[in-house]
Order: structure tokens, then C-alpha cells, then sequence
């Protein structure tokens, strides 16, 4: 192959897991040229695990911890020495012939800025084969109307040019939980993104993942989505009207599914999400009773 790519790592406090997404980066069938973690102030033992890997991975380090993996991720794409920069978390894996598969689909379509791939849902163990998003993302092209419904790509999954990440956000507007979907937008504004649809990672899943312990962002991220309206990443995607009711339909089905789970105070939540955008909407009206209903009548389901 005529590419070459760097991996780019950031890590924090992820020593239990780091080894085994590095064995899983340097094992590739076609190696990276690079393989850069940014260290975001760990407290445990990290760093040390990265450097017994010795020269074959870069270390770069910070004095204070950012509180968003995008930065030490954006500040590891700026360091990358090549043309094309591969993304992972130090929580998850690549599958062997990751680098492979990707370069022989950017080699074909050149052109197009962005890829990724699909992946299968582990747990704390590594166990696990369900896919995530199955059947869900979207193929090569335009994609961005489908990204503002929900966030499909997995992070672990991008392959990008490091010049369109670069130019996608600022390291100004970073910070948070979450801000990767806003350098997707940003890509999938102007150009095709790209997908392969093979299962070529593994995205670890916990019960302390960030989009498990916050309600909030569960099962759509009406968070991340009120950010992406707040900033008007939207725009030159969809219209005001189009993003006012995507954002309702996402409030409504978070509604709904936190009702039925017996937790009426959180559907409550996204019903006042829902109303601020549209606060005539019959349907949000609708459920914010049946929501005050299940505080007095709790949900029994009825046995199969």
C-alpha cells in the first residue's frame, strides 16, 4: 500500500487497558507508521505501561487533566507525522487486519476525508458480539442529515485525513463529554463520508461509561444534541425547522423509554427538553401527563 497512517491514542487513568489496545494497534497486518498516546494527567499507572513498550510508541504527556478526550486526541493528531491519522480510545481494540481494510478502501476513494467501519459492543471482560448500530449507519456519501439524528460513528472506528480533523474544530471549542460528533458534522457538512461496512473493532462498553451514568445521554444524547444546536452545527446540513424537530422526536423517545423504565422524575426531564423547542407541541403535552400518571400509578408490566 502507498499510505501510511498514525494511531493516536488519548489516555486517561487507563492502565488496566492500555497494553492490550496497543498489542492490538502494533500487531496490525499493516503496521502504522506512528503510534502516539497523549497521557491526560493520569494518576495511576499509564505512563509507565506505555513506556514499556519503548520506542515503538510516542509518549506525550500533560500536567493537567483536560476533562475531554478530544483534546489530548486533537493535540495527538497535530503531533501525527503522516497524511492519514487512525483514532482508538485506550479502552478499545482493533481487529488484525484493521489498517488493511481501511487503507484498501481509501486507496480506492482517495477523495473522501473520513472513514470508519463497524464494530462490535464488548464489556469490562472483552466479551461480547452484538454490533453496535447494526443495520443503523448509513453507506459512503451524505451523510450528515442521518449524523444529526444520532451519533453513529464510533470514534475508535475513524480513519481521517489529520488536515480536515485540524481544520473540522479549535482546540477553543473543545471540552466535555462528547465533542468528537461535532468534528463528524463538521467533515460531513462539505464532503462524503466513508464506511466500511465491516466489523473492525471492538468499542468497550461499561457500567461506568460516561453515556451510562448519565440518564441524560441515554438512549439519544439530547445533550451532545443540544450543544450541536446551541453552537449551529446544523447549519448547511438541514434547516432551523428540520433541526428544531429532530431535536423534539429525540426528547419524545427518551421520554417514552425512561417512562416505561419506571422513572417518571426523568421523563419529566426530557419532556421540558421537548417543550423548550416546541412548547405547543400536543404530542410533548401528551406525555408530560402520562409521566405525572406513573408517579402515582407505577408501571406494572404484565407477565408474557
Amino acid at each position: 500500500m502507498s499510505w501510511s497512517v498514525t494511531a493516536v491514542i488519548p489516555a486517561c487513568n487507563s492502565g488496566k487497558t492500555i497494553e492490550c489496545t496497543l498489542r492490538s494497534v502494533l500487531g496490525q497486518s499493516v503496521r502504522p507508521r506512528a503510534v502516539i498516546v497523549v497521557d491526560d494527567a493520569s494518576t495511576d499507572d499509564t505512563r509507565e505501561r506505555v513506556m514499556a513498550f519503548g520506542d515503538r510508541v510516542t509518549l506525550l504527556t500533560r500536567d493537567r487533566n483536560s476533562g475531554s478526550a478530544d483534546i489530548p486526541r486533537y493535540q495527538g493528531v497535530e503531533a501525527a507525522p503522516t497524511e492519514w491519522v487512525a483514532l482508538v480510545d485506550a479502552d478499545d481494540l482493533w481487529e488484525t487486519n484493521k489498517l488493511e481494510q481501511m487503507g484498501l478502501a481509501i486507496e480506492a476513494q482517495p477523495d473522501i476525508p473520513l472513514w470508519h467501519h463497524s464494530v462490535r459492543v464488548i464489556d469490562a471482560d472483552g466479551r461480547g458480539e452484538r454490533i453496535r448500530h447494526a443495520g443503523a449507519i448509513p453507506g459512503t456519501g451524505q451523510i450528515g442529515p442521518a449524523l444529526l439524528e444520532r451519533c453513529f460513528i464510533c470514534t475508535s472506528a475513524v480513519v481521517v485525513r489529520r488536515e480536515a480533523w485540524l481544520n473540522a474544530r479549535s482546540l477553543g471549542d473543545l471540552g466535555g463529554y462528547g465533542t468528537g460528533w461535532d468534528f463528524f458534522l463538521a467533515i460531513a457538512r462539505n464532503h462524503p463520508v466513508g464506511f466500511v461496512n465491516q466489523v473492525l473493532g471492538s468499542y468497550r462498553y461499561t457500567t461506568t461509561s460516561i453515556s451510562r451514568k448519565n440518564w441524560r445521554r441515554y438512549s439519544r444524547d439530547v445533550v451532545g444534541m443540544m450543544r450541536i444546536d446551541r453552537n449551529r452545527l446544523w447549519e448547511g446540513i438541514v434547516s432551523r425547522a428540520d433541526m428544531t424537530r429532530i431535536l423534539k422526536e429525540a426528547f419524545c423517545e427518551d421520554a417514552d423509554l425512561h417512562r416505561d423504565a419506571g422513572q417518571p422524575l426523568h421523563s419529566l426531564w426530557f419532556c421540558a427538553g421537548g417543550l423548550i423547542h416546541r412548547p405547543l407541541d400536543a404530542g410533548l403535552w401528551m406525555r408530560t401527563a402520562k409521566a405525572l400518571g406513573r408517579m402515582f400509578v407505577p408501571y406494572r408490566p404484565t407477565a408474557s
